[in-house]
């Protein structure tokens, strides 16, 4: 079976590699939001 040759397999590899740099990422905004705006959130406004 060549490797990577299942979409389901592709899929699952992408999410894999994906999560931990999303997590990075929404970590990094969290703590620019408490140190930029710690009273105020624009998400609040839409």
């Amino acid at each position: 079976m060549p490797q990577g040759d299942s979409p389901i397999e592709v899929l699952i590899w992408m999410i894999n590699q994906c999560i931990p740099v999303l997590k990075q990422a929404s970590n990094l905004q969290e703590k620019q939001k408490k140190s930029l705006l710690p009273t105020h959130r624009p998400s609040e406004d839409k």
